[in-house]
C-alpha cells in the first residue's frame, strides 16, 4: 500500500463521515456544525477551559479558536467570564441551550456511527480504533 492510498483513504473517510454528520444533525434538527459539536463537547469536558487550553487540546492556532468562540458566543452556546485565578484570561463555559444542544447530537451521532459500522465486526472496528489512535500519536509527536 502506498503513502498516497492512506493518506487519501484518511482523507476520503474524514470528509465522507463530516459530510454525513451534517445531514444527520440538520435532519434531526440541530444547528450545529459537527466542528460545533466537538469544541462543545470539550469545552464543557473541562474544568476551569480557557481559549489558550483550547487551542492545546484541538491543536487548532489561536486565530481558529478565537472565529470558533465568537461563533459559539453568537449563538448563545457558550458563556465567557472572567478567570479569578488570572484576570488577563477568560474561563469559557457551555450555556444551557448549547448543553442541550449537545444531547441533541447523541442521536445523529450514533446513527453515523452504526451506519459507518455496518457489516464491520468488532474484532476489525478494534483493530481499527487502536491503529487510527497509533497514526493520531505519531502526527502528534
Amino acid at each position: 500500500m502506498s503513502d498516497i492510498q492512506v493518506v487519501s483513504a484518511a482523507s476520503d473517510l474524514l470528509h465522507a463521515f463530516k459530510s454525513a454528520l451534517q445531514d444527520e444533525l440538520s435532519n434531526a434538527g440541530v444547528s450545529l456544525t459537527p466542528t460545533e459539536v466537538k469544541v462543545l463537547r470539550v469545552i464543557e469536558r473541562q474544568d476551569s477551559c480557557t481559549p489558550l487550553r483550547l487551542t492545546r487540546v484541538l491543536n487548532r492556532d489561536k486565530a481558529q479558536i478565537t472565529r470558533m468562540l465568537a461563533t459559539l458566543e453568537k449563538k448563545q452556546l457558550i458563556e465567557r467570564k472572567q478567570n479569578p485565578e488570572d484576570k488577563r484570561s477568560q474561563l469559557i463555559e457551555v450555556t444551557d441551550y448549547g448543553s442541550q444542544l449537545i444531547k441533541e447530537s447523541k442521536r445523529p451521532e450514533a446513527n453515523i456511527t452504526e451506519r459507518m459500522a455496518t457489516g464491520v465486526n468488532a474484532a476489525d472496528l478494534t483493530q481499527c480504533l487502536d491503529t487510527l489512535n497509533k497514526l493520531s500519536r505519531n502526527l502528534s509527536q
